[in-house]
Parts: C-alpha cells; structure tokens; sequence
C-alpha cells in the first residue's frame, strides 16, 4: 500500500516521497533499488544531496565498503538511531562483522544502553552465529529483568543445546504471562523444546490467526506441520501467506520444502529459484542453491515426478519435457493428474502425448 502511494506521489513530481520510497526499499532490503532512487532523487533536487550522501554512505557502511563511505560522509557525526540502522541492514543481508561492529560503535557511544547488546544477539541468531549468549551477556548485566533479552536468551540457549537453561530463562521472561506476540511464540518454543508438538501447533495457529504477516510464525507452524505428516495443510498455510508478502525469500524457501516433501519436484525447484532471486544475501542464496541442487537439476532437464495414493500403494506419473521446444509426454496420470497439468500450464509446454504403463 505505501509504496502504491510512493508511486503515485512521485509521479506528481513530489520528490520528498522518491526519498522515501528509497527508505521503504532500504528497510525491505532491496539495497540496489534504494540506490537507484537515491540517485533519481539527487537528481531531481540539489536541496537532498547531503541526505542522499548519508544514506548512501550508511548502505555502504552495512555492506562493509568503509574507505567507500569514507569517501562521501563523516560516520563520526552519525547519531544512535543512525548506527542501530547500519547495524540492522547489515544484519538483513547477512553481513554479520558490519552489522556487529556497527552496534559496537553504538555501544560506545552510549554505553547504558540494552540496544546494541539486543540487536547484536539478534543478529547472532538470525545468521546462527555461536556468539549469542556472549553478545546478549552484557545487555542482561545493565538490565537483568528486561523480557526482550530474557527472550533471545533463552532462544540462544536452545540453539546451543542447552535445553533446560533456556526453559528457565523462558520462565522469567514469561513471568506475568505471555503479553506481546513475541512471547507468546516463545510459549510455543518452550512446548516445542519440551516435545509438546500438539500445544505448540495450537499455540503458533491462535498467533498466526492473530497476527497473520508474522513470518517466522508461519514458518514455524509450516515446519510443524509437516513434521506431523500435514504438508498440505503447510502448503495453503504458506501459500496464503505469500499473496500478503509476495517479496519474503524466506516464505518462498519454506514453499520449496514443503513442495519437496510432497513429491513436486517441479514446483520445488522453482519455488527455490524464486527465493534465491528474491534474496538479498549472496551467503543465504548459495545455501539455497546447495539444497535444492538435485531439483533444480531436474527441472531444468525436464523431469517431473507426482505422487498418489490408491489404497495400501503408493502411484505415480511422470511428466517429461524439452525445455527448449517446450514439447512435453506424461506417463501415467497417477490417482491426480492436476499436479502434472498445473505444471505443464505453468511452465506453458505443449503436451502432445500420453502413456500407460
């Protein structure tokens, strides 16, 4: 809806609302399109030309170009806010030295500050760093009762193991209930970790009717959900949080899992290479490509196999095309051919022959 009325605005020749648009884009982590927009700006209006330097100056600062940014802006008249930014857009593209020394600059300018303790923890969890608990520690020495640290605290002690440390730093979190949606779904990961899969799905479905644009909820609860043999249900779960979020890599990686485990192979790999063309981390966009490596491979040479159930048997069919003439066979049509005909109306092939084995 904003950049909808970005767009619209700037067509009116209001620059104020290009600048804007090149924040929204900075925030979503679409960095070169920021950088476009900040040229377009600079452009249009001398009067923006020390903003767009220091916005500039910041994207660059995040992606670990200092001498560039050097270059053009003074970083020692950044404020607070402006070093949590570069932190944070470090973070989103997965460049955790810059986003880490962006909050250690932070931290030395205001050194009573829980901030860049949180957000370095935060960053640390988010690219499964080692040093979570380490750079939380001292957030928690300045504020031993704060619920957001007692939360991703508790979260990095589950990711190094330490179960029953985290169900107890949970519970001090947790203590006086679960009031944000943050904590709720760490009252999901606390029944999750205690193997309560049943609580933990009903916990993360009541979060996600609430508040359904909460990505890493829908992830989770996907992630359940096919671990309890529900992939449909996965599927429509994360299909329908796609058409709110069309632009999330990580929605889009979370298809191509659960489209794997459906026996697709086709709408895998494509799922897969449209998470890494959304993605903004080069790191995350070759893991990405390692996983789906074999699906990939397949679609590409035109090989597609769908899976049903007939009784007690599992059946199958196989679709196969030239990806250059587009000509493509089906042998067999299994219990459901739709899965076969969807791709082949997807992929526009021209199917020209059928065979029964």
């Amino acid at each position: 809806m904003a950049a909808e009325y970005y767009r619209k605005s700037i067509a009116n020749g209001v620059t104020s609302d290009l600048f804007n648009e090149a924040l929204m884009e900075i925030d979503r982590g679409n960095h070169d399109n920021a950088f476009n927009l900040m040229m377009l700006v600079r452009a249009q209006d001398s009067t923006y030309a020390m903003e767009v330097a220091k916005e500039e100056a910041m994207l660059q600062m995040a992606r670990g170009e200092y001498l560039m940014a050097a270059l053009v802006f003074d970083a020692s008249s950044l404020t607070r806010d402006e070093w949590t930014r570069i932190g944070l857009y470090a973070g989103k593209i997965g460049n955790i030295p810059a986003a880490l020394e962006a909050f250690r600059n932070l931290t030395v300018k205001d050194p009573q500050s829980i901030v860049p303790y949180l957000e370095m923890g935060r960053v640390s969890l988010a690219n499964d760093d080692t040093l979570a608990m380490e750079n939380l520690a001292p957030g928690l020495n300045l504020e031993p009762n704060n619920k957001e640290l007692l939360t991703e605290t508790a979260r990095a002690y589950f990711k190094r193991g330490f179960q029953q440390e985290g169900i107890n730093t949970a519970k001090q979190a947790l203590k006086g209930g679960a009031t944000t949606p943050d904590l709720q779904f760490l009252e999901a990961e606390v029944a999750l970790v205690k193997k309560d899969t049943v609580k933990a799905i009903t916990l993360l479905d009541t979060l996600h009717k609430r508040y359904p644009l909460k990505e890493k909820v829908t992830i989770q609860l996907s992630r359940l959900l096919r671990s309890t043999d529900q992939e449909i249900s996965a599927q429509n779960l994360v299909v329908d949080a796609l058409e709110l979020n069309t632009r999330s890599p990580e929605l889009e990686l979370e298809l191509a899992r659960v489209e794997r485990d459906l026996g697709r192979i086709g709408e895998a790999a494509q799922a897969a290479q449209r998470a890494m063309a959304k993605e903004i981390s080069l790191e995350r966009m070759t893991k990405i490509q390692a996983e789906f490596a074999k699906e990939i491979e397949l679609l590409e040479a035109g090989v597609d196999d769908f899976f049903g159930v007939y009784d007690d048997m599992t059946v199958n069919s196989d679709l196969v095309w030239d990806p250059g003439s587009k000509a493509a066979a089906l042998f067999d049509t299994g219990t459901d051919a739709s899965g076969a005909l969807g791709l082949v109306d997807e992929l526009g092939l021209a199917l020209s022959a059928l065979y029964l084995t």
